[in-house]
């Protein structure tokens, strides 16, 4: 094709015909310059193509995240849930003329609570600068909610940890009943009876109820959570399906 170009340029120049060199010379300008462009144009098209096939692959792998996170979150939350209707039933006096085993067990329910730890590194990337996903403002905006709430519920995690910490432990220690705490949490292979009798005190009920407070505040936050997910969930189905 080059050959053929200069042949003609050649023949132009010998024939003197310099208004029809310039024409054709400045044909040539324009027919190069198309096909830088369209060269332009191709790399663009396969870096879209690229681009593309690296978001729907994001968009998958966040659908699997979201999906085990929200298994972890509902599984954790169960427990909390669990643990606060045994306190509200404490605190309430639903149970009538209990044995030390239910005692025991009250007690034991009324200092456990599961704090949340999510490993979300997925989501966490695609609301920041290295995001992968492309053209889902939607989508940006429900996961941002989402780290805006989980912010939230870990700052009612804080007020749940220091109560536990500055109070409850601080009570076992004073009626010396760390040890049976414990045993009772199997952290040691002994068996060390005693928090049966802190059921009946008053002094223990208040401090059951301010953590009741807060446990079930924390709960309610978590369960926010896990609604949140729910609802991206779907919404990544969908995406997906469209696609």
């Amino acid at each position: 094709m080059l050959t053929f170009f200069r042949h003609i340029r050649r023949n132009l120049l010998q024939e003197n015909r310099f208004s029809k060199y310039i024409i054709y010379a400045i044909g040539e300008i324009v027919l190069v310059v198309i096909g830088i462009l369209i060269a332009l144009q191709i790399n663009t098209w396969n870096e879209a193509s690229k681009q593309s096939k690296l978001s729907d692959k994001a968009l998958s792998e966040l659908l699997q995240e979201i999906k085990t996170t929200r298994l972890l979150v509902h599984k954790k939350n169960q427990i909390n849930l669990e643990a606060t209707q045994i306190m509200k039933r404490y605190l309430e006096d639903g149970y009538v003329n209990p044995n030390d085993s239910i005692k025991t067990r009250v007690v034991g329910y009324s200092f456990a609570y599961v704090p949340l730890r999510l490993s979300i590194p997925i989501l966490e990337r695609e609301i920041s600068a290295d995001n992968v996903i492309t053209g889902e403002k939607d989508l940006l905006k429900m996961l941002q909610d989402f780290q805006n709430l989980r912010f939230v519920t870990n700052q009612q995690l804080v007020y749940l940890d220091n109560f536990w910490d500055r109070n409850l432990i601080t009570f076992l220690k004073e009626k010396g009943l760390m040890l049976s705490f414990v045993s009772q949490a199997k952290k040691i292979d002994t068996s060390v009876t005693g928090l049966e009798r802190l059921y009946d005190s008053e002094e223990f009920k208040d401090l059951v109820a301010m953590e009741y407070f807060h446990l079930q505040a924390y709960a309610e936050k978590v369960d926010d959570l896990e609604k949140q997910l729910q609802h991206i969930e779907q919404k990544l189905e969908t995406i997906l399906e469209e696609k």
